[in-house]
């Protein structure tokens, strides 16, 4: 699902927040073994809590954008500690 139908689908309550990290997080482990992209995940259980924050500002009708609930890997251009 491209990121614009993957938006509507959320907005609309076709998938939850949950069900898309969830979803994301099962494709990472399938495939960041192999190509190693995202070399500091966060738990989880934080990630989960955080979709649940997100579907929780939908119910009560507000939303961040149209990237509102899509998960994101940001580039770590630079040392970070840890």
């Amino acid at each position: 699902m491209g990121a614009h139908a993957l938006s509507t689908a959320i907005h609309t309550k076709q998938v939850s927040c949950r069900e898309v990290m969830a979803a994301t997080l099962a494709r990472i482990a399938q495939i960041n073994p192999s190509v190693n992209a995202i070399v500091s995940l966060r738990e989880s259980d934080a990630l989960m809590q955080e979709a649940d924050g997100y579907a929780a500002l939908l119910e009560k009708g507000q939303s961040m954008g149209w990237m509102h609930g899509i998960p994101q890997a940001i580039k770590d251009l630079a040392p970070t500690e840890g």
